[in-house]
């Protein structure tokens, strides 16, 4: 059988057709969580089960003062124990239980920026599991510096503070 006429001509044209729309879907999804990821205001770390990091925002370096290639593959010193002083550990200890018991922990820790100037951040890490059962893969952690806010408030308190001392 010929699959061509007497002129030569073709009889038939074989196509293949794949529908991509979840394809298209799922990397319009994914620039969209990039995007979000990049620009988000809070600096955002993904860390492996034993905290070193797999990922970290621009806004997360900015506000540490550690590049992005600093930070892969090592454990922040924010979450390190062996460069941490006692007070720190035995915060970390706290947060690693927290996270081990109910993995989620939120809060305020101080900090020192890479250049040695002190910061206080207020932290919120979660667990990530992927599936009941499963064991964890990953922590995310989100920072916001607020020494700034901290220092507003604590010279509000004090102007407050010696307002009502005056009066008396």
């Amino acid at each position: 059988m010929s699959e061509h006429g007497p002129g030569g001509e073709p009889l038939r044209v074989i196509t293949t057709a794949r529908d991509i729309s979840d394809l298209q879907a799922a990397r319009e999804s994914q620039a969209v969580s990039d995007s979000v990821f990049r620009h988000l205001h809070e600096g955002l770390l993904i860390t492996d089960p034993q905290h070193r990091v797999v990922d970290a925002n621009p806004t997360f370096a900015e506000i540490t003062g550690y590049s992005r290639e600093e930070l892969l593959g090592n454990v922040p010193e924010l979450l390190n124990h062996a460069v941490a002083n006692a007070e720190h550990r035995s915060r970390l200890a706290a947060i690693y239980m927290a996270l081990t018991d109910e993995g989620t922990w939120q809060g305020e820790l101080p900090h020192h920026r890479r250049n040695g100037e002190p910061c206080l951040l207020q932290l919120s890490i979660s667990t990530v599991r992927p599936a009941a059962g499963e064991p964890v893969r990953n922590h995310v952690v989100t920072i916001v510096d607020i020494t700034h806010t901290r220092r507003q408030l604590e010279q509000l308190q004090e102007m407050t503070w010696l307002k009502s001392a005056s009066a008396s």
